[in-house]
């Protein structure tokens, strides 16, 4: 992956088509959207995908990025009105799609944003990338978590988006030049259910697409997941191609490492109920 420098004027194209709804027992419901992600051959290729619940309001969010080079997720957020967001980069010479997969339930409660932007530094060989998050107030409780990055190159690249405590949703982020701002969100509700946190790691090789799926204890489910994949100066380059549940209630990432000569770690998370 070249280390692009930051274009002036950036146009974001978004062509956007509804591609299903699944409907489950409870109450619950799979909305999908997806779009075009024009090739990056005269400045990158921008694009988002959003979604809709047709009943119920918003439990989670998925994303599916195809398994090719060059591209990279920039922001999963959820949208006004029960709503579902997945923004992303294409800078190779092929053009590709992005989609957002939303799990609406009839029984969820309202959720509120809580975000919390950070310019993060640029690094460098000898450094880690940084951590932003985003915590609920008191008597509030986490259900789950999104992300925004504002540069549109791989300057800053997404290494991981997870759960710290029952409070705290953190983003990872690491930059090759120059700063730029990361944005970690915390969706909360004062009613949520609680969920316990199961993981699951594995080293993915050089060159190489690995998937990883983290099952929950008997009688739960997956209600939402994370990951973090290594990005490292000169070495791994983990990047996160999909998330999202199983038809068994786990929750399964998908990843490419693009370094033709270096392995990297992979780990995922289910958030169990």
């Amino acid at each position: 992956m070249s280390k692009l420098l930051a274009y002036a004027s950036l146009a974001l194209v978004a062509s956007l088509a509804l591609v299903g709804v699944a409907v489950g027992a409870g109450g619950s419901s799979t909305v999908r959207g997806s779009a075009t992600l024009p090739a990056g051959t005269s400045g990158p290729g921008l694009a988002k995908a959003t979604a809709k619940c047709n009943h119920g309001r918003p439990e989670a969010i998925g994303l599916e990025i195809p398994q090719i080079e060059s591209v990279a997720a920039l922001g999963q957020r959820l949208r006004r009105r029960a709503g579902f967001r997945v923004d992303a980069i294409n800078y190779g010479s092929a053009g590709s799609s992005v989609g957002v997969i939303g799990y609406c339930n009839d029984n969820a409660g309202p959720l509120v944003a809580r975000k919390h932007t950070v310019t993060i530094p640029s690094d460098s060989p000898t450094t880690d990338g940084s951590v932003v998050g985003a915590r609920c107030r008191k008597g509030e409780r986490l259900a789950f978590g999104g992300f925004e990055l504002a540069r549109a190159d791989d300057t800053n690249v997404y290494v991981g988006s997870q759960k710290r405590d029952g409070r705290s949703w953190v983003t990872e982020a690491i930059n090759f030049e120059d700063p730029a701002r990361v944005t970690s969100i915390a969706y909360c509700a004062e009613r949520w259910r609680r969920l316990s946190t199961e993981r699951r790691s594995l080293i993915v090789g050089p060159d190489s697409a690995a998937r990883l799926k983290v099952d929950c204890p008997a009688g739960e489910r997956a209600y939402s997941g994370g990951y973090r994949g290594e990005v490292t100066w000169s070495d791994a380059f983990v990047l996160l191609r999909a998330m999202k549940r199983t038809a068994d209630g786990g929750w399964r990432v998908s990843v490419v490492n693009e370094n033709p000569s270096a392995s990297g770690k992979l780990t995922a998370y289910a958030y169990c109920g």
